[in-house]
């Protein structure tokens, strides 16, 4: 029996550039404050929720 894996990353970015153009961090772009901490154990029962941000 074979067992698919999948694998799912994201980045939050905070600053925006545009060609030779470089704006303050977070004037065009909204601050996330959901962090998503890493899964460090199976064990536990604890896991965050994914809040998508749009």
């Amino acid at each position: 029996m074979a067992l698919a894996q999948s694998v799912s990353a994201h980045y939050t970015f905070q600053q925006l550039s545009v060609g030779s153009t470089k704006y303050p961090v977070f004037q065009y772009i909204r601050q996330n404050l959901n962090y998503n901490y890493p899964v460090t154990g199976t064990g536990s029962i604890f896991l965050p929720r994914k809040n998508l941000v749009y």
